[in-house]
């Protein structure tokens, strides 16, 4: 009888444990993998849903796929083997030769009910026939939760040789084949969804008016999908917006980052970050650590939102953006924004007018501890108010430096991108700490302008 007990509690103990999960391995090089396509992987795992599953890629590729990834009910994870990140060259049209779904897209990420992981891969457009979009997640029906993690993912143009054209998406670079729509879609669904982005970079990768990343996920009433795009994440050279969230209904969403891994948005061709809601609030209530920098039009605009609205923001920079840094006028709110350790500076030219403020329609701003930069070389437009604050709304200020914060660096590529050097910035942040948005303090410039100070 002690026997038969303790054979149960092993058998249980093994049967529960993860290790029942199925890991295939895949590689080019001939028989040193289970398969030598990253499809046929998938589909094998497909043939037996009842198990998680695990895809290791062996070696860096490149592969030439067309991926349809279905996981209605089961788990699974495809990742670069130890770290590496294998190239995946995706092409508009599958093995079979037909049409790969009707926008084309070619890695086709469709779930419910199930938690996957896209970890440790690089993902550009094949040169001869080049796909809409880079990732497409979507669900499979309204019935139920999904959870999918994109992990340590470049998604970026090819340069010509079947590699990616940057790896880090902080450099401009010319003459590559990219996507032709929105490189990661989120789209619309009926059940709430969860989506968490981590050191994904992706730059580069389209033409035309499409964006970076684009965000239709729904949740319902007292069930909200939520979005999180979390530290070393980039969104930059996309001709349109770097991150859309449009027209979704109640939907939670995060962007942060951390002091030694910012999310950065910048350099895209329209706005930076465009929060478009309209039912259930605002989309994101949190940025932290966060740079939207050097984009053509506005840096993160609100627009849309009929309930209201709180967004929290600390240890971000909004910065030489061509238009407003920020822009809540079309919002219907109300909308209440709340920021610390913020620096919000100008120096941006759209449109050879002087239009770099901040718009805060008929909203609420309370600052503290930050920068609404008044002087010098980064000042934000002082012609229609003399605060750089424009709109019926309230703007109250608490201990706010109007410093010129004297960047060492507007260039992404640079070690002190956005660092500021002003010796007065020292002090002035939240308890005594050093002001520094989502830069460094570094310091070093002593400024001949006096700091002035406003505290209500």
């Amino acid at each position: 009888m002690k026997r038969l007990v303790i054979f149960l509690s092993v058998l249980l103990l093994v049967c529960s444990s993860p290790l029942w999960a199925v890991t295939l391995t895949v590689s080019t090089a001939g028989g040193t993998g289970d398969f030598n396509s990253i499809q046929l992987a998938i589909n094998s795992c497909l043939s037996n849903p009842d198990l998680p599953d695990v895809i290791n890629i062996l070696d860096d590729g490149p592969y030439y796929e067309a991926l349809d990834i279905g996981t209605s009910g089961f788990d699974l994870t495809i990742q670069g083997n130890s770290g590496s990140r294998p190239v995946v060259v995706v092409s508009a049209t599958n093995a079979n030769g037909g049409a790969f779904g009707a926008s084309n897209r070619a890695f086709d990420l469709r779930v419910d009910a199930s938690t996957t992981m896209i970890k440790d891969l690089v993902i550009i457009p094949d040169v001869a026939d080049p796909p809409a979009k880079g990732i497409s997640i979507y669900p499979w029906s309204t019935l139920s939760n999904y959870y999918v993690t994109l992990d340590n993912v470049v998604i970026t143009a090819n340069d010509g040789s079947d590699g990616p054209v940057t790896m880090d998406g902080l450099t401009l670079v010319s003459d590559a084949t990219t996507f032709t729509d929105d490189v990661i879609d989120l789209a619309s669904s009926s059940n709430p969804g969860h989506v968490v982005l981590n050191k994904v970079i992706c730059s580069k990768a389209t033409l035309g008016a499409n964006d970076g990343l684009r965000v239709l996920m729904d949740g319902v009433s007292g069930s909200r999908a939520s979005v999180d795009v979390g530290p070393g994440c980039v969104f930059s050279y996309i001709p349109e917006y770097g991150i859309y969230f449009g027209t979704s209904n109640y939907l939670s969403a995060s962007i942060s980052g951390t002091s030694t891994s910012p999310v950065i948005v910048t350099n895209n061709g329209k706005w930076g970050i465009w929060d478009y809601n309209n039912v259930g609030n605002s989309a994101i209530t949190t940025l932290n650590w966060v740079i939207v920098a050097n984009n053509t039009d506005i840096g993160y605009r609100i627009s849309g939102t009929s309930n209201p609205a709180n967004i929290s923001m600390t240890n971000c920079t909004f910065a030489n953006n061509g238009k407003s840094a920020i822009d809540a006028s079309p919002g219907t709110g109300p909308i209440t924004i709340t920021a610390s350790n913020v620096i919000i500076a100008g120096n941006g030219n759209f449109d050879g007018l002087t239009t770099n403020n901040i718009n805060i329609g008929a909203h609420t701003l309370n600052a503290s501890n930050s920068a609404v930069v008044l002087t010098g070389t980064y000042s934000l437009d002082t012609n229609t108010d003399a605060d750089g604050v424009v709109g019926s709304g309230t703007y109250t200020p608490t201990a706010v430096t109007n410093a010129n914060p004297y960047f060492a660096s507007l260039d992404p590529a640079n070690a002190n991108f956005l660092s500021v050097q002003n010796d007065t910035y020292q002090t002035a942040g939240p308890g005594g700490t050093p002001l520094t948005g989502a830069g460094k303090f570094i310091g070093g410039v002593v400024p001949v302008e006096l700091s002035s100070f406003q505290v209500e």
